[in-house]
């Protein structure tokens, strides 16, 4: 039993990052719907503690368009939070502080992972 509840937990995390993974994407896709609402339709508040940067990363790692989706998507955005950066830096922008707790990484997969997971617990801790 203890087995086939750890199968199905960890489907459901896959699930929930592939859904996360591909906010940006839907975004654009859909049109019609927040960034809030997507994050809502991922299941990501559930299992938040489960998906960590390093699952993220692995996904990342098998769909590397995605990576380019969250670029942009950073990009895009006008307002204070985080940032990913083509030179695989992830930080956080305030208009009070500037540029905080910036960090450089080796690899941009876990860079977008660590941006990802910055960016959806930020939202989620401004909605709750």
């Amino acid at each position: 039993m203890l087995e086939l509840y750890c199968a199905l937990t960890l489907r459901r995390v896959q699930d929930v990052v592939e859904r996360v993974c591909c906010i940006p994407a839907d975004f654009h896709r859909r049109g019609d719907v927040s960034i809030v609402r997507l994050l809502a339709e991922s299941g990501y508040d559930t299992a938040s503690n489960a998906v960590t940067v390093t699952v993220i990363q692995q996904h990342l790692e098998n769909h590397p368009q995605m990576i380019d989706d969250w670029a942009a998507y950073s990009c895009d955005k006008r307002c204070e939070g985080w940032f990913f950066d083509s030179y695989f830096s992830v930080g956080h922008y305030s208009t009070v502080a500037g540029v905080t707790c910036q960090q450089t990484f080796s690899k941009r997969s876990l860079a977008c992972a660590e941006f990802i997971k910055h960016e959806l617990d930020l939202i989620l801790e401004r909605i709750s």
